[in-house]
């Protein structure tokens, strides 16, 4: 699970909070509900023990809360990460040189399933979406983004070629609430990292 050379091991708390005014909504599917996300990181901590032990201690925003994730760095990179829900029941978990293509875990969904209805952090935004799974990664989902992407200077196989095990873990989510800046906007369709996928609930702030 650990590897050898290791840099340490981070736990974070994640919940939500009301949602914030900075955003429009651009479309919202039955009315949807989305929150802010408000996460909280523990800390560094020597043995993956240490961290569990601590996070089951700790009671943050018991009516807000999501899960949890904690996740161990090696070369500054995730290595090894597990997603707890606000149970601390073990949802999802990603090991790397386990995803990429080719290898056995490559488009791994785990317990989501297409059609499902979860809740997605989308960092991008600090914000916690309701989405519905489409399925797992792919490569015409990728060549289709980069097609749309006329600012992109590079082409899909150089994107690709640049892409590691981390970028290969992810699903394909339709946002049922899209949001927007001046300088951004939630699409119709994205990847999501799948360590950032919860069961759907919802929250009565």
């Amino acid at each position: 699970m650990v590897g050898k050379y290791t840099d340490g091991t981070y736990a974070e708390i994640i919940a939500v909070d009301k949602p914030t005014d900075e955003y429009k909504i651009i479309s919202n599917d039955g009315g949807c509900k989305w929150w802010s996300l408000d996460n909280r990181y523990v800390g560094y901590f020597g043995k993956w023990n240490d961290a569990t032990n601590m996070l089951q201690a700790i009671s943050y925003a018991p009516t807000r809360l999501l899960g949890y994730n904690i996740e161990v760095e090696e070369d500054m990179s995730p290595f090894y990460v597990v997603t707890y829900d606000h149970n601390f029941k073990r949802i999802t978990e990603y090991e790397c040189e386990s995803h990429a293509p080719g290898v056995g875990n490559f488009q791994e969904m785990g317990w989501l399933k297409p059609g499902d209805k979860v809740l997605a952090v989308i960092r991008d935004f600090d914000a916690v979406i309701p989405c519905e799974i489409i399925g797992p990664i792919s490569e015409e989902f990728m060549k289709a983004e980069k097609e749309a992407d006329e600012m992109c200077p590079f082409t899909y196989e150089e994107i690709k070629e640049d892409m590691w095990d981390w970028d290969w873990d992810k699903v394909i989510v339709r946002p049922l609430v899209r949001l927007a800046d001046e300088y951004k906007s939630i699409p119709e369709q994205m990847l999501v990292q799948r360590v950032d996928i919860f069961p759907y609930r919802e929250f009565d702030l």
